[in-house]
């Protein structure tokens, strides 16, 4: 095979690529004109104001497409593009903003809330998570990536999630993870929205213990002896009393017979259900 023929078969198989990129491009629009489509239908019903985030949904999305196109890309790569798409989607039907708190590691909360919603999401720093928090209470449509570790303004360090008490739950849920890119230390999204399931979920709880469960171990205990098989995830004590915050497989309703056999065993004084969030969509570039 000649010099020549080599260029003529490149130059014929970038002009292949040229026609496929083509076809993507005019998908993407046909894509984007659904959304305008759904965001019509959406002002017709009169929601058009509330959130356009759906977390389950995007998550059954982004499975979808990493087992269709399997090897041909890694994992990784696939979520990220699609994660793109579909915060582009969402932001044209109701635009939101992401707020991060910097008290542990606000450049890795920035990191994580771009591959989380794109690169061109709007992100606000705050200097405290409380400040983060306040901001996604007070505007519906908003969000928070935080690091389950950062504290709320509490002279002990206290985590956000132990501090917040009653509030987790019903001011605002755990949506979503927002950690499998930026690194080891576990993210989530925080949203006034009710958390939905995605077929492969994890729910998570906030348990305080009483006088009868001074160790974080009693509560987890507690917690098994329910039903509910906890995974820990983080822990802090506040005047003496063990709060834990725990991960269950499973997407866990609040009318599961399990917390309420968890809500009256006496090593317990609360049991909250934080929020849920599907399972990590690849890990290490595999597919889950």
């Amino acid at each position: 095979m000649t010099e020549n023929s080599d260029n003529d078969d490149l130059a014929g198989l970038r002009r292949r690529i040229d026609a496929i990129d083509d076809r993507m491009a005019d998908l993407i629009v046909e894509r984007m004109a659904v959304v305008d489509e759904i965001r019509a239908c959406k002002q017709r019903a009169g929601n058009h104001s509330r959130s356009a985030m759906r977390p389950g949904r995007e998550a059954e999305v982004i499975r979808r497409v990493v087992e269709r196109i399997g090897a041909a890309m890694p994992a990784p790569a696939t979520a990220r593009i699609w994660r793109e798409l579909i915060s582009a989607a969402t932001r044209a039907q109701s635009p939101f903003t992401v707020h991060i708190s910097g008290q542990i590691d606000q450049q890795a909360c920035a990191i994580a809330a771009r591959d989380q919603f794109g690169v061109l999401a709007p992100v606000v720093w705050h200097n405290t998570t409380s400040g983060a928090l306040a901001a996604v209470i007070d505007d519906p449509v908003d969000l928070a990536v935080l690091e389950i570790m950062a504290d709320c303004d509490d002279p002990n360090g206290a985590p956000w999630w132990a501090l917040a008490g009653a509030r987790l739950g019903s001011a605002f849920h755990i949506i979503a993870r927002a950690d499998e890119a930026a690194d080891d230390r576990l993210k989530v999204v925080v949203a006034t929205i009710e958390p939905e399931p995605s077929g492969c979920d994890v729910t998570y709880l906030v348990a305080t213990g009483s006088g009868a469960a001074r160790r974080s171990d009693d509560v987890l205990a507690a917690l098994c002896e329910a039903g509910l098989d906890a995974g820990f995830i983080a822990s802090t004590v506040l005047d003496g009393i063990p709060r834990v915050m725990t991960g269950i497989d499973g997407f866990i309703t609040p009318q599961d017979d399990r917390l309420h056999r968890a809500a009256g065993d006496p090593r317990l004084s609360r049991v909250t259900r934080a929020g849920a969030a599907a399972a990590p969509t690849h890990n290490n570039g595999q597919s889950s």
